[in-house]
């Protein structure tokens, strides 16, 4: 897959309002969900709909704690009001069950490798007690493991490599074989 910002041409994309800013954030956020195939858009961009919320008096705009006043009393007419005035929630991602499922030979190839246990960042056997754990279903690691495993990939590619797109490929090869169960040929 080419990577999107290969892709990414800065110079097609139009400055807004004296804001080119914006309009790179917005293709550079489109063009990522594109990468995955979703379609990811900022719900508010005609200029016309930006210059009138720009007119409005800020107290119908925000009050104290509370924003987007105006907003939400128009969405009230088609929305259910525990929907408008939620708490926001992120998305998650479900590493919970990636790291018991289709990337556990990952996290065993990369955390319980003697190469990563050899570091010395970690006590070896805490390490496997975490993956064990996480594994067996007895306490839930994914934070730990993450962070376990986002290091010790950062730490092939750009302490025991350059970083450039050949120790990425090196650093692909080394997790081939989970990697093959994780990406259907």
């Amino acid at each position: 897959m080419v990577e999107w910002r290969k892709r990414f041409r800065r110079s097609s994309i139009p400055a807004t309002a004296g804001v080119p800013w914006i309009a790179s954030s917005i293709a550079t956020s489109t063009l990522a969900w594109w990468t995955i195939s979703c379609e990811a858009r900022v719900p508010f961009l005609d200029h016309k709909l930006v210059e009138f919320a720009a007119r409005l008096p800020q107290n119908l705009k925000v009050s104290g704690l509370n924003s987007k006043i105006v907003l939400k009393r128009l969405a009230e007419r088609y929305i259910p009001q525990e929907t408008i005035y939620r708490r926001k929630v992120g998305f998650t991602v479900p590493l919970t069950r990636w790291f018991v499922g289709p990337w556990r030979g990952l996290i065993s190839d990369v955390l319980l490798s003697d190469r990563c246990l050899d570091r010395g960042y970690y006590d070896a056997d805490v390490v496997r007690g975490i993956v064990a754990d996480h594994l067996q279903g007895r306490v839930d690691r994914e934070q730990g493991i993450w962070l376990m495993l986002a290091l010790e990939i950062w730490h092939r590619l750009f302490v025991d490599d350059d970083g450039s797109e050949a120790a990425v490929a090196r650093v692909k090869g080394d997790f081939a074989r989970s990697l093959d169960e994780l990406v259907p040929a």
